[in-house]
């Protein structure tokens, strides 16, 4: 269900929605309890990835 409405979200939205998809795990409450940003706390992880790629996306 989330995935069609994100399809369709897309679709209706295309040309303001950006298209870098942020996974929820616990390595972002990790670091938030932890008090620093996903970066410092996880590097190579899977979230710290996506928000290198939607930083890309944003400035590129």
């Amino acid at each position: 269900m989330a995935e069609r409405a994100r399809a369709r979200g897309v679709w209706y939205y295309a040309e303001t929605v950006l298209h870098t998809v942020i996974p929820r795990n616990t390595d972002i409450r990790d670091a938030h309890f932890s008090k620093q940003d996903i970066f410092a706390f996880s590097p190579h992880s899977t979230s710290a990835e996506a928000y290198r790629k939607l930083i890309e996306e944003l400035f590129a």
